[in-house]
C-alpha cells in the first residue's frame, strides 16, 4: 500500500517528523520516542553565544590587518658583515617583486675600500654586477647607476668605468616592472657603511 507523508515542525526545538496523513500527533514537546525528531546541536543561548563570538571575532580581525600590513616589509637591507678573504664588505637587499609574494628574493650590496664611494649591487642568481650607489667624498648620496644589461658583468675589473651612467634616482625595485604597474616601486638606498668602515680603521 502506498503510503504518504507530511512534515510537522516542534515549535520548542528545530525538528523535523515525518508522519502519515490523518496520524494523531500529541501537543509539544513530542515524547522523544515518538517517530523521528532531528534536534538542532545548540540550544538557541548557545547559538547567540556563538554568533557574538563570531562577530567579535571578524570585529577584532579587521582592526588587526593595518597592524599587520604595517609591519610587513616589502624591502630592507640587513646589517653590514665583512668577508675576510676579499676583505670587502657587504650587506644583503631582500625584497619582493609584488606585495602577494610569498617569500623574499635578495641581492648583494658589497663595499670595497679600495673603491670608498660606490656600493655595488650584485645579483646572486644571474652572477652579474648590475649597478652602484655612488656618495660623494664627505657621504652624502648622488644616486644610483644602472648598467646596460650588455655591460653587466661577473667581475668588476671586466666593467668600464665609462659604462656606469650618470648617478641618479633609485631605480624599481627588481622584477617590479614585469610584474605590473601597480607592483613598481622605487628601491630604498643602502644603509650607511659605518661597520664597514669602522672596521678598516680597526684592521690598519
Amino acid at each position: 500500500m502506498e503510503k504518504n507523508f507530511e512534515l510537522r515542525e516542534d515549535p520548542t526545538a528545530t525538528v523535523v517528523l515525518l508522519t502519515m496523513p490523518g496520524t494523531t500527533v500529541p501537543d509539544a514537546p513530542f515524547p522523544s520516542n515518538f517517530l523521528t525528531t532531528v534536534r538542532s546541536p545548540m540550544s538557541h543561548s548557545r547559538i547567540r553565544k556563538f554568533c557574538f563570538a563570531a562577530i567579535l571575532f571578524a570585529v577584532v580581525a579587521s582592526a588587526a590587518a593595518p597592524a599587520v600590513a604595517a609591519f610587513f616589509r616589502r624591502q630592507y637591507y640587513s646589517t653590514w658583515s665583512y668577508h675576510p678573504t676579499t676583505r670587502y664588505h657587504y650587506c644583503r637587499y631582500y625584497y619582493t617583486p609584488t606585495i602577494a609574494t610569498p617569500t623574499y628574493h635578495h641581492h648583494y650590496v658589497i663595499y670595497y675600500p679600495s673603491r670608498p664611494r660606490y656600493r655595488y649591487y650584485y645579483n646572486p642568481v644571474r652572477r652579474l654586477y648590475w649597478g652602484r650607489f655612488e656618495v660623494d667624498e664627505a657621504g652624502k648620496p648622488m644616486g644610483y647607476s644602472m648598467l646596460k644589461p650588455e655591460d653587466r658583468k661577473s667581475s668588476l675589473e671586466a666593467i668600464a668605468e665609462s659604462a656606469f651612467p650618470k648617478p641618479s634616482e633609485m631605480p624599481s625595485i627588481p622584477e617590479s616592472e614585469e610584474a605590473g604597474a601597480e607592483s613598481i616601486e622605487k628601491m630604498l638606498p643602502p644603509p650607511d657603511v659605518v661597520f664597514a668602515v669602522e672596521h678598516d680603521v680597526k684592521d690598519s
